[in-house]
């Protein structure tokens, strides 16, 4: 899974160039050919694109690269009664990390936890 690093390096290379100051603008045309090639050819094609739907691809490329997990564990996620949801929620989010751990998710994934009564018989 991934780029391989490709697409990280070039767009930490991007973030470089932006934020040294040395330029009023920047054409990201080179980041957008090799995320074409790399990740989604349609999302770079230089048209107007729903730009949530580039960041989720783009954040999931750039998770994918840097991820630090060399040998992924699955598991279930099988909560049943929610009799123990805060000790379900602690689970999955030890159970994840054997999963999938990088910066990206350490910024922007969120876990939340809701819990349903039915209004009929009030069960849970």
């Amino acid at each position: 899974m991934g780029t391989g690093g490709v697409v990280s390096a070039v767009f930490s290379a991007m973030m470089d160039v932006i934020w040294s100051g040395q330029y009023t603008a920047i054409k990201p045309q080179r980041f957008l050919r090799l995320f074409a090639s790399q990740v989604n050819a349609c999302l770079a094609d230089g048209h107007q694109h729903d730009a949530s739907e580039f960041q989720l691809v783009l954040l999931d490329a750039l998770h994918e690269d840097t991820n630090q997990v060399t040998k992924r564990v699955l598991f279930e996620q099988n909560y049943k009664d929610g009799s123990h949801i805060l000790n379900d929620a602690k689970d999955y989010e030890k159970k994840s990390r054997l999963f999938s751990c990088s910066p990206v998710n350490k910024i922007f994934n969120l876990q939340t936890v809701s819990e349903l009564s039915c209004s009929t018989c009030g069960e849970q």
